[in-house]
Formats: structure tokens, C-alpha cells, sequence
């Protein structure tokens, strides 16, 4: 008996294996073929159920642990599944802030490629999650010209009054915020909770409370915005967990101006077991674990503008090869690099323990070196 209990470990451990590989090879057939159990609050049904139930809703929000690849297949899955049902849906994504909509416009219509794009946005300055969790998306919505909307409130605003309080915004800055509604009260405990152990002894609660809720009132309005001007488009909102939770925040301020979407939105999560909530989302898929490979690290700290090396961490791969602070890195491999995005971008589609040939400016000389990464 043991041996079989061992065998059948071993088989669903290789199962496990290829469908893992088939995740990060090729997320769409994975997700296209994915069969899972998803709970809700009365009973459980199958993950084809759910897509079933979701085709009469308007406003389908699925929320993410921001670092986990499972929960951004999950979000691919339920997009793919609403598109095939539907052409007119539109994503809107907390990863982008919304000032710099025009460049996600003019990567969803290929006037820009994924570099320039990430460049554009100073994704890696302001969200910094690795961007191939989240490329299977863009991808899927570039393929296929879906509108792809940056939800987000600028980050300066709310590290302003996380940092200096509410009372630092200037009357325009105030003029230009969506009305600002307190929390409920168990949103309010539960947001307390958050923040009472992360922030300075000097530092008002509030304050950082008001700072989340810019961001939950400013991306409901504008997916509000977008669902006003467009009556016959449905829309699927990829945010984080806590900005959806409980009914709460987005959905909540997205309710208050069109009260018809009470009853036309959802809620998703997904996870392990242990991750299961009662009562937190409608809808809670369960998920294993997915890891992207290792990916190439320089251990360097540089100027996100044009790659250049301000510190050199001990023991890294630019120390060992002989890097120096000042150096301007212009190529990885055949790659031109214009900026911080280009060499970021190709570090992260590079495998951990594997060797490039980097062109730099060291003053006024031009060196090409070969680099072992860690």
C-alpha cells in the first residue's frame, strides 16, 4: 500500500510538473485547458461554472497577491473566457497610474513595443513587480486591441500624504481628487489593522488611510468614467486583493455612482486552501503555486533613466566582472540600450546563471566585457 500511496505522489507531482511548464510557456493553452474547483459562500463548482455565471455580469473585479503568478493566470483566464463571450470588454489595471494612459494606448494599438512602453510609464520605478507576471495579459489585450485602462492615482500624490498628511494637498490637488468617502467601519478596522504596525510613531493613522482610499476612490471613478462613456462595453478590473475585498473599496465606490452595479459585479480571489477567506470575494479559485525561473541579477543599483551605475552591491555579478560606478551600459548582448527599461527588461527574460557580453561607456571609452551572472 505504501508503494502505490509513493506512485501516485510521484504522479501528480510530474503532473503538477508539466502543467507548471506549460504555465510559463505558454500561459494561454494553460489557462485555455486549466480545470480547478472555485468556492463560493453556498456551494462549490467547477472553474467552467464560474465563466458560465460571469457572462451576464458587467463588472467582473479580480484581485491579485501583486508578486503571485497563479492569481495573473487566474486573471488571464476569466479575461480570455469573457472575450470569447464578448468582444466589447476593456481591462482596467491598478499597475498603471493614470497619467500615462496615452502610452498604454500606444502599445495596445503597436505604435510602441514593451520596452519603450515600460520606459513611458516608469512602470519599474513605480510598480517594480516583475513585468513578466503580468506580460501574458498585455499581450492577450495587444493581440486582440482591447483597451487596457490605468486605473491608478499618480504615486506622488499619495506618498504626499502618506509622508506630510492630508492637510499638504493644495486646493488643486484637492479639486482634482473623485469626492473622498471615509471607510465603513469594518473597512476602517480592517485597514487600521494594516497600517498599525508600519507606521512611525509621529505619523497619523489617518492620514495613511485617506492616502488608500485615493487610491480606491480614483480608480473606481475612473472605471466608472469608462463605463458611463462606453454603456455597451463589460469590464474586467485586475487589482489588488485588499482594494476588493468584502465588497469593499473599488467595489463599493463603483456602486455609489452607478447603483444599478450592486447586482451587475463581482467578486474573485484565488489560492491555496490556506488562502480561502469565507465571505471575503464571491468567488474564490483554487490554485498552486507557480514560480517563474530565476531570472539574471547585475547586483547593481542604477539610474533609471540611462542605465548607468550609481552602487555596486559585494560579491555580484558586476563586482566579480569588474564593474564600475559611473559606467553606462549601451548594450546587453546585440540589444542597443536606451534606457533603464531596455536592460531591466532583458535581465528579466535572461536565466539566472548564464553569461552575456555587455557594451559600456566608462568616461570617454567604449569597453565590452563578458558577464557571469549569479
Amino acid at each position: 500500500m505504501r508503494w502505490i500511496v509513493l506512485s501516485l505522489l510521484i504522479l501528480n507531482h510530474q503532473a503538477w510538473s508539466q502543467s507548471s511548464e506549460l504555465a510559463i510557456s505558454d500561459p494561454l493553452q494553460y489557462v485555455s485547458q486549466l480545470e480547478t474547483q472555485v468556492a463560493t459562500s453556498s456551494s462549490d463548482l467547477s472553474l467552467a461554472q464560474l465563466k458560465s455565471q460571469l457572462k451576464e455580469k458587467r463588472v467582473i473585479h479580480v484581485g491579485e497577491i501583486h508578486p503571485r503568478y497563479s492569481d495573473h493566470l487566474i486573471q488571464l483566464a476569466m479575461l480570455q473566457s469573457l472575450h470569447q463571450h464578448s468582444p466589447n470588454v476593456a481591462i482596467g489595471v491598478e499597475w498603471f497610474q493614470q497619467p500615462f494612459q496615452p502610452w498604454l494606448d500606444a502599445y495596445i494599438l503597436g505604435r510602441i513595443d514593451e520596452a519603450e512602453l515600460l520606459h513611458q510609464t516608469q512602470y519599474y520605478q513605480r510598480w517594480r513587480v516583475d513585468f513578466r507576471l503580468l506580460r501574458p495579459i498585455l499581450q492577450y489585450a495587444r493581440q486582440h486591441q482591447l483597451r487596457i485602462l490605468a486605473l491608478n492615482a499618480p504615486a506622488e500624490l499619495t506618498r504626499q500624504v502618506s509622508s506630510l498628511g492630508r492637510q499638504s494637498l493644495s486646493m488643486e490637488q484637492l479639486a482634482n481628487l473623485p469626492k473622498i468617502h471615509p471607510p465603513g467601519a469594518e473597512q476602517h478596522q480592517r485597514l487600521s489593522r494594516i497600517f498599525e504596525d508600519k507606521i512611525p510613531a509621529d505619523r497619523e493613522i489617518e492620514d495613511f488611510i485617506f492616502a488608500q482610499r485615493i487610491w480606491d476612490e480614483t480608480m473606481a471613478r475612473n472605471a466608472v468614467d469608462f463605463l458611463k462613456q462606453n454603456p455597451d462595453h463589460k469590464l474586467v478590473i485586475f487589482a489588488g486583493n485588499f482594494h476588493l475585498a468584502y465588497q469593499a473599496a473599488i467595489p463599493e465606490d463603483m456602486a455609489r455612482q452607478i447603483p444599478q452595479l450592486k447586482e451587475q459585479q463581482v467578486t474573485i480571489s484565488s489560492g491555496s486552501f490556506e488562502d480561502y477567506e469565507p465571505g471575503a470575494f464571491d468567488y474564490f479559485v483554487f490554485t498552486d503555486p507557480i514560480e517563474l525561473p530565476r531570472h539574471a541579477r547585475l547586483g547593481a543599483r542604477l539610474n533609471t533613466q540611462n542605465a548607468c551605475i550609481e552602487s555596486i552591491e559585494p560579491d555580484s555579478a558586476a563586482e566579480k566582472t569588474g564593474l564600475m560606478v559611473g559606467d553606462c551600459l549601451i548594450k546587453f548582448n546585440e540589444t542597443r540600450l536606451s534606457h533603464y527599461a531596455d536592460l531591466i527588461l532583458k535581465l528579466s527574460e535572461t536565466p539566472a546563471e548564464s553569461s552575456a557580453k555587455l557594451t559600456l561607456k566608462r568616461q570617454k571609452e567604449t569597453i565590452q566585457v563578458e558577464i557571469q551572472f549569479n
